[in-house]
């Protein structure tokens, strides 16, 4: 896990099987979702560095880049040409495509034979927020969950207290209730805090 996100137990859980799915090179594609703020892109940006050889975060909420986000996605899959070192990693590249949500259903569509093309060198770590009325079934293409690891971000009622408890240890300039008031959104406490300090 990275130092400074806060995840629940249940999050925890399921990425620590997933971290040992990718580092054998069993599964090449994971969706993070849940509300702003979540950690869901700070931890994409950590598997992309500890997987892949080379990381491109592509922001998928710039209009009219769906197009040429796909053909850059398919020159730099197809290209051999890496960064310069020794290491070994499970995968070449890693595309982080971050606020995914922001897509047409059908442009989401486009990515899932890259998905499937590029299993064995590529890793796609998809980031979108979803909502109470926007859910991720609602948000995501089906064809892009069947061929993604699901992993939630967000905190379910009754994991609320305990998570609570954990971000007060580190946080310990924050009374309980603006911290209860605040989450799920770390990006907002972690802000609180330093002003608090």
């Amino acid at each position: 896990m990275t130092p400074s996100l806060i995840l629940t137990e249940r999050a925890e859980t399921q990425l620590g099987g997933i971290e040992k799915c990718l580092s054998k090179g069993l599964i090449n594609a994971v969706c993070f979702y849940g509300r702003a703020g979540t950690g869901k892109t700070s931890y994409a940006k950590h598997l992309g560095e500890k997987y892949s050889l080379d990381v491109r975060h592509l922001d998928c909420a710039i209009k009219g880049t769906n197009n040429r986000l796909m053909e850059q996605l398919q020159f730099i899959a197809s290209s051999g040409v890496l960064p310069m070192n020794d290491e070994v990693k499970p995968f070449n590249r890693c595309y982080i495509l971050d606020e995914f949500h922001n897509l047409p259903m059908k442009d989401q569509c486009r990515f899932k034979m890259m998905i499937e093309d590029y299993a064995d060198t590529v890793l796609f770590l998809i980031c979108l927020n979803v909502s109470k009325t926007k859910s991720y079934e609602k948000s995501v293409e089906s064809a892009i969950r069947s061929r993604c690891e699901g992993v939630s971000f967000d905190i379910r009622r009754d994991e609320l207290e305990s998570h609570a408890s954990k971000v007060a240890k580190q946080f310990p300039m924050l009374s309980r209730e603006v911290i209860t008031a605040l989450l799920p959104d770390m990006r907002t406490i972690t802000r609180k805090a330093l002003l608090a300090s």
